[in-house]
C-alpha cells in the first residue's frame, strides 16, 4: 500500500492538494493511505524546512511549494506502483 502525506496549513491551497490527490488515486485505482499534516510543529519537527503545501510518497518529497495538478500526482504514484 502507498502511503501519502499531504504537508501544509490549513488554507485553500492545502485543500485543493488533498482533493487532488484523491482523485488521482480514485483515478488509478489504487490502495492508499492519505494523510493530511497540518500541525506546524509536527511539520518542523518530521520534515525539516519544507514549503507547503507538499506531498511526500513512501517518505519521498514528491512536491512542495505549489499545487500540482491530478495528473501530475498520477505520474508520482505510478513511479512507485
Amino acid at each position: 500500500m502507498i502511503k501519502i502525506e499531504v504537508v501544509g496549513t490549513e488554507s485553500e491551497e492545502q485543500q485543493d492538494m488533498l482533493r487532488n490527490v484523491h482523485h488521482a488515486i480514485h483515478e488509478l485505482k489504487l490502495e492508499a493511505e492519505v494523510d493530511e499534516i497540518t500541525d506546524v510543529n509536527e511539520i518542523a519537527d518530521r520534515f525539516g524546512m519544507v514549503v507547503t503545501p507538499a506531498i511526500f510518497v513512501n517518505g519521498k518529497l514528491k512536491c512542495q511549494g505549489h499545487i500540482i495538478d491530478v495528473e501530475k500526482i498520477k505520474e508520482c504514484l505510478k513511479e512507485v506502483k
